[in-house]
């Protein structure tokens, strides 16, 4: 049986408490009930890519693993595949899976629809399920940057850009949107997405004139 809508907020209350007081507990980004998915990640307090970089280190916020991977790209993922992956996974992994924050109106019956909203990149011999990539929010202006070890299969975030203390970390949802409007932007997001009712909440395209150009 699909999760209520009641439910699922209860879960992204949970959620964000349990990685609070948990895995985000020692970083510099914490969860909050906010954002286009009713929950996101943002900074606990003022963060400048250049700190980062002293010593020669990269701009890393946080790592974690997937909750699984599969063997295959998604693109050739069926809902078979992923029944029987549940089957190694445990009782909490799977209620967790069901109740993954999704960006578009998502069928909680169908695990390849929940599947495809919490994947990362487009690769050749694996696709997996990243629980921190659900809690984020996507943005046509982001201000992190996303990497998956192939060889471990984690995730990792990476701030982009300064952001200052409560500024939602957002992933990119495409490339360079720099040049189009605002009703633009919004057809070539639907048409990428690939479903025609993916609509874009970030602050860019909150924007309701359609003539204003991204900035």
């Amino acid at each position: 049986m699909a999760p209520t809508a009641k439910k699922l907020k209860l879960f992204r209350r949970e959620i964000a408490q349990d990685y609070n007081a948990t895995k985000l507990a020692t970083t510099v980004i914490e969860a909050k009930l906010a954002g286009q998915k009713g929950i996101g990640l943002f900074a606990r307090h003022d963060l400048i890519a250049a700190d980062f970089l002293k010593g020669g280190s990269i701009p890393f916020m946080y790592e974690e693993p997937a909750m699984f991977t599969l063997d295959q790209p998604f693109r050739t993922v069926r809902e078979r595949d992923l029944r029987k992956k549940f089957k190694s996974l445990t009782t909490a992994q799977t209620h967790t899976f069901v109740h993954l924050p999704t960006i578009t109106p998502t069928d909680r019956t169908s695990l390849k629809e929940i599947f495809i909203d919490t994947i990362v990149g487009d690769f050749l011999n694996f696709s997996s399920c990243f629980v921190v990539y659900s809690l984020m929010n996507p943005s046509c202006t982001p201000n992190t940057r996303i990497m998956v070890n192939t060889f471990t299969h984690d995730i990792a975030l990476f701030l982009g850009n300064d952001a200052s203390a409560g500024d939602e970390l957002c992933y990119p949802v495409t490339h360079s949107l720099s040049c189009m409007t605002t009703a633009e932007r919004r057809s070539h997001l639907q048409q990428s997405q690939g479903n025609g009712i993916f609509v874009c909440g970030c602050a860019t395209c909150r924007r309701t004139r359609s003539g204003e150009p991204v900035i």
